[in-house]
């Protein structure tokens, strides 16, 4: 039990441990971050969705409305006359 116990104490003592553990608190901290940015996107993505489905219903119902007020009537597209020439 005394082995462990000089070989942690030698151990925690060793500057490549400290930098062991520097870059794994810095890991930690950077794979937290990333989770957290992605989550943020993930809900305004989400957040986007439902009001495009929001407005795709209320226009679906205006459409609706539309159809049974009464029918649409179609519109004739006339062609413009020519405009003939005067003589001098």
């Amino acid at each position: 039990m005394l082995k462990i116990t000089v070989s942690d104490w030698i151990l925690s003592r060793s500057e490549s441990f400290k930098e062991i553990l520097s870059n794994l608190r810095d890991h930690k901290l950077n794979t937290k971050n990333s989770f957290s940015r992605v989550r943020e996107k993930h809900r305004d993505y989400e957040s986007k969705i439902r009001e495009h489905d929001a407005r795709i219903r209320e226009m679906e119902g205006l459409i609706e409305q539309m159809n049974m007020i009464e029918e649409v009537i179609p519109i004739k597209i006339r062609k413009a006359k020519k405009k003939s020439k005067k003589k001098r």
